[in-house]
């Protein structure tokens, strides 16, 4: 088995590979859209491909938007373990990765 040393430097460097492929994936995205957006349709098909837009959508509540009483009968609450790494020295890891994309409303 491998030393802690070794095991959490590969896992801190497979994290910044992994921001760095999600942010490779978004451009591809943005460029994506962008092409869609000028043929002006929600579905592109090649020899090899097909892709299809779709528009989603979620609904949240806020806590500071709910009134307490509602929140504390109707809250679902989950428990989970996370993970934060970062090289002793480093304030704070950066955050390379774009924000969340959202699609532009069509005129």
């Amino acid at each position: 088995m491998k030393d802690i040393n070794t095991l959490l430097d590969e896992y801190y460097h497979a994290k910044d590979r992994l921001r760095e492929l999600e942010n490779i994936i978004d451009e591809y995205k943005d460029k994506i859209d962008e092409e869609m957006n000028d043929r002006e349709t929600e579905y592109l098909e090649t020899h090899e491909y097909y892709i299809e837009r779709k528009q989603m959508s979620s609904e949240t509540l806020k806590k500071a938007d709910c009134p307490k009483e509602v929140w504390a009968e109707c809250a679902t609450r989950h428990q989970y373990s996370a993970l934060y790494i970062k090289k002793k020295g480093e304030k704070r890891r950066s955050r390379s990765r774009s924000p969340r994309r959202r699609l532009s409303k069509r005129s």
